[in-house]
């Protein structure tokens, strides 16, 4: 009974005490979903990182960048969840053809604002990030405004600072 006392004692202390929600400063690594390509996710306060993607979209290219707020999920080391917001620009060679884009031969920009959600863990001993989110945008293309609400993907990125 005492060494169960204890062993609750102990996790509770460690749950209380788990404020940082980063066990990292910088990770570099892949994006795959929707969107795939390169991915930095750099922390510049405790909780606050900047996630910056260079991704291969509708034949062309997009970067856009996502600031999320990280919270430790207590109970479970090294698992946090992100919510969040942020903008992108790309080049792509698709047009707009009603709800979907179509292959073009001409490039055309894309604008627009991201929202993001999702959980991370860190696996210590491979000194590596792996996250899954989903991160809805809504963009212009064109003359056109689009909201996509299905723009999933996972992240694996390695550890270059903490």
């Amino acid at each position: 009974m005492k060494k169960l006392i204890l062993s609750l004692t102990i996790l509770t202390f460690l749950s209380c005490t788990a404020l940082k929600a980063q066990m990292y400063k910088t990770v570099v690594g892949g994006r795959l979903g929707a969107d795939y390509g390169l991915s930095l996710k750099y922390f510049n306060t405790d909780k606050t990182a900047i996630d910056i993607q260079l991704t291969n979209r509708l034949f062309g290219y997009n970067l856009g960048f996502v600031l999320t707020q990280n919270y430790p999920i207590k109970g479970v080391e090294h698992l946090n969840y992100y919510v969040g917001g942020g903008a992108h620009y790309g080049v792509i060679s698709a047009k707009p053809d009603g709800d979907v884009f179509s292959h073009s031969k001409s490039n055309s920009s894309a604008i627009g604002i991201d929202a993001a959600a999702g959980l991370e863990y860190y696996i210590e001993e491979l000194n590596t990030a792996v996250a899954i989110d989903v991160q809805p945008r809504f963009e212009k293309v064109e003359k056109e405004f689009f909201n996509n609400w299905y723009v999933f993907g996972l992240s694996v990125r390695y550890c270059i600072s903490k």
